[in-house]
């Protein structure tokens, strides 16, 4: 019994659960927030939480920004070695009422310095070219593509969820 259990459980626990998709060779995370924030609130919280000033740039209820090179995978374990430094995205939030959308895309992780023949090569590896399969254009599926969609996804949720400060 306790097998069969597991026979119909299983693939639901190891399905991705993420909020990405490859729309046009570009690996997109959107997310939609219920919440009754303000945008110059939410724009504060994001600018603290991914450790930057001034990044949030408002244009007619909409914002948009880069980040600066971060930590957003904190799961190390079992990645390749361009998975493990830092990476750095650029986001857009869209506000509609009692709602905003967030769009993260162009996630880049810091380059990795190779050497050889005396040329040095530290340019970043952009999750597109890593997750993307060339054939038919869709996000790969597989043990380490989902770890690390996976890892993403709880960053990005916490970077843009906001959080109302308690006053007592």
């Amino acid at each position: 019994m306790k097998t069969i259990y597991l026979l119909l459980v299983l693939p639901f626990c190891l399905a991705a659960q993420h909020n990405f998709e490859a729309i046009d060779n570009n690996v997109i995370w959107e997310q939609i927030f219920e919440d009754t924030v303000s945008t110059k609130d939410l724009i504060v919280q994001i600018n603290k939480n991914i450790s930057q000033k001034n990044s949030a740039i408002l244009e007619d209820k909409n914002t948009y920004g880069q980040s600066t090179y971060m930590d957003l995978i904190k799961d190390k374990k079992s990645l390749s070695a361009f998975f493990k430094q830092q990476a750095r995205f650029g986001y857009s939030v869209e506000f509609k009422e009692n709602k905003y959308r967030v769009t993260v895309r162009n996630i880049a992780f810091k380059g990795i310095a190779i050497s050889l023949y005396g040329v040095t090569n530290d340019s970043d590896t952009y999750l597109d070219a890593s997750l993307i399969r060339s054939r038919d254009g869709q996000l790969r599926k597989n043990k380490m593509s989902n770890k690390v969609l996976n890892q993403l996804n709880i960053a990005f949720t916490k970077i843009f969820t906001y959080k109302a400060e308690k006053d007592w």
